[in-house]
């Protein structure tokens, strides 16, 4: 075996380190790594060797061949653990992944751990230096070592996963947040266990949709390049049988794309798709499609679709686009709703016969007289904000109420208190 540094530090946190209990419990995996640094000799081109039986061993791999042992081909390692002592490691032997090339940080932290002062604040240092280089297992058993020569270490008792409780105890953190408030460490977080299982049964959902993710996308892009005759009518087929209320999303996506529009006839067969669906998720995306989409046969296909069956998620879709600062877009939203004649629709579609939208004006060279009599050139595009009628709300309203008061929004106001305000008791007593 390997000769032991004669150290006197090393020996003592060799003692400590194979003395440690509990709470310390996941301190064991690291707990080997850490001894291995610490009594052999580490060289610039080190290597860890873990063994079933729990052996490790460090040192610089001098051959590396393949052998057939037992029938079973096996690489087989000749190591140098110190000058002149040579051992011969067979793949067999060893754990799962257990041949390991010593990193950088490692061998430098086995500098560093060889020469390491036996106090508090040294091992609360090496943690800290630990962590800033990956090396989160170690940071956590110096960490506690810190903890475990002053008790009353604040900064190493957080680190290592203590908080004081009401008594001023330190008390660790899986006791309070665990036992006491009901939650559980998740992802390196303290969590409630109904928060951890909806995020699990999203993360499930979403690995379970992988596979039809993919069909999707992939049909689609058959569909839209049409490279291929064949492929192209084939993805169409899949498109059209699509019956899954998962793909709904995915679909939403492909028909709201503006950056890499699908094909005028892909987007027509998308809304025919969605429009299967009848649920709150498809026809929100209906609804996004009838008014964004810039080819009006897309618009009035979506439109359609939504006025067999979505009503009450459109409607306030659209209205909520009345205010919207596009002027294209409140004409667009008040003709959708024209489709469902929405008695709810009247005041806001009377607020929004005038809108103020800001315009760009101007540019192009502007000549101005200076201050100085001279003329100059420049000045770009200026930003107005300007009031526009809005024909396309003042045809819905004028429908949808049969009157007319133009874009009189006094009028209008005063048509639909008289029409729709209740009555007034009289209050007069009788003689």
């Amino acid at each position: 075996m390997p000769r032991i540094a004669e150290n006197k530090f090393v020996i003592a946190g060799i003692r400590w380190m194979l003395t440690i209990r509990p709470p310390c419990s996941w301190y064991a995996p690291f707990r080997s790594l850490i001894l291995t640094l610490a009594v052999f000799p580490i060289t610039a081109t080190a290597d860890i060797f873990r063994f079933q039986d729990g052996r490790v061993v460090a040192g610089k791999v001098i051959r590396q061949t393949q052998q057939t042992v037992d029938e079973r081909a096996q690489t087989v390692w000749t190591v140098e653990i110190e000058p002149g002592v040579f051992l011969q490691i067979y793949e067999s032997e060893l754990e799962r992944n257990g041949h390991e090339p010593l990193s950088e940080a490692e061998k430098e932290y086995a500098a560093k751990i060889a020469t390491l002062p036996e106090t508090a604040q040294a091992h609360y240092d090496l943690a800290g230096w630990c962590s800033q280089h990956g090396l989160t297992g170690l940071a956590k058993a110096h960490y506690q070592r810190a903890v475990d020569l002053d008790p009353e270490h604040e900064a190493a008792r957080a680190a290592a996963g203590y908080k004081k409780d009401e008594n001023g105890r330190w008390v660790r953190k899986d006791e309070i947040y665990g036992e006491r408030r009901g939650k559980i460490l998740y992802k390196g977080r303290w969590r409630f266990p109904e928060a951890v299982a909806i995020e699990e049964a999203e993360e499930k959902a979403q690995q379970e949709l992988a596979p039809l993710r993919k069909d999707l996308y992939r049909w689609h892009s058959q569909a839209s390049t049409g490279r291929s005759a064949r492929l192209q009518e084939e993805a169409l087929a899949h498109i059209r049988q699509i019956n899954d209320p998962r793909a709904i999303g995915i679909l939403g996506e492909f028909l709201l794309d503006t950056k890499k529009p699908a094909p005028v006839p892909l987007r027509m067969l998308y809304v025919e798709v969605l429009s299967r669906f009848r649920n709150p998720q498809a026809a929100q995306i209906l609804a996004s499609t009838s008014l964004l989409d810039p080819v009006a046969s897309v618009r009035h296909a979506a439109l359609d679709a939504l006025a067999a069956y979505g009503r009450e998620w459109a409607v306030p879709f659209y209205i909520a686009h009345l205010r919207n600062p596009n002027n294209e877009l409140v004409n667009r939203a008040a003709e959708c709703l024209g489709q469902f004649n929405p008695p709810e629709a009247i005041l806001p579609l009377i607020e929004a016969l005038n809108t103020e939208h800001v315009q760009e004006t101007g540019g192009g060279p502007n000549m101005n007289v200076s201050n100085q009599g001279g003329l100059s050139f420049g000045g770009g595009p200026k930003k107005v904000q300007v009031t526009l009628q809005n024909a396309s709300v003042h045809a819905t309203l004028a429908a949808l109420t049969e009157q007319n008061y133009g874009y009189d929004e006094s009028q209008w106001l005063a048509w639909y208190a008289r029409t729709f305000a209740p009555p007034v008791a009289d209050l007069r007593r009788d003689p």
